[in-house]
């Protein structure tokens, strides 16, 4: 029975830790011609820390880097509708980092060539971007560092990341739209 044990372990490696006890229940039960019952099979129990959901400080700090994503994305969006809302709002001039024509200075030779080809945040437009995609990978990563959670974990984490990027972005679009 050992060997025919081992044999399993060797030709099914994707068997994992309870597979392989129910394996040896129904080995056992088929040996001693006892009625195998799925109630006989030993139960698992989770731990505290596995089966309780925790809000921990790494989730909060990646859903508030999430939220501030979507609080740029709004921003972005709106700035992209109509790119004279800075100027109406704040009075910043056209050619400002905010501004309509930001983008003409660097096509019109008014900052050198190393200025050009080394700065990717020139202007609202590229910028905003740049760090909406940094802070939604880095709030990723830190939701994710909190070993191996449960899918259903998993699921409310994604659940409350979709929520707060959602809120950022419905707060900075209808500010600014307005």
């Amino acid at each position: 029975m050992k060997q025919l044990l081992l044999l399993m372990l060797i030709v099914l490696p994707g068997l994992n830790q309870a597979q392989v006890k129910l394996s040896k229940l129904r080995l056992q039960a088929a040996h001693t011609n006892y009625p195998y019952r799925l109630l006989d099979a030993p139960r698992e129990t989770l731990t505290e820390s596995e089966s309780t959901y925790k809000i921990t400080k790494n989730k909060v700090a990646g859903w508030s880097m999430i939220l501030l994503s979507g609080m740029i994305d709004g921003a972005r969006d709106v700035y992209s509708i109509d790119r004279t809302v800075f100027e109406q709002l704040w009075g910043v001039p056209p050619k400002s980092y905010f501004g309509s024509l930001s983008w003409t200075k660097y096509h019109d030779n008014e900052v050198s060539f190393y200025e050009r080809t080394t700065n990717s945040a020139n202007d609202f437009w590229h910028h905003s971007h740049d760090l909406s995609v940094v802070l939604k990978i880095s709030g990723g990563v830190m939701i994710a560092l909190n070993g191996k959670p449960k899918w259903l974990h998993v699921l409310i984490d994604l659940g409350v990341s979709f929520v707060s990027q959602s809120l950022g972005y419905n707060i900075t679009y209808n500010w600014l739209k307005t």
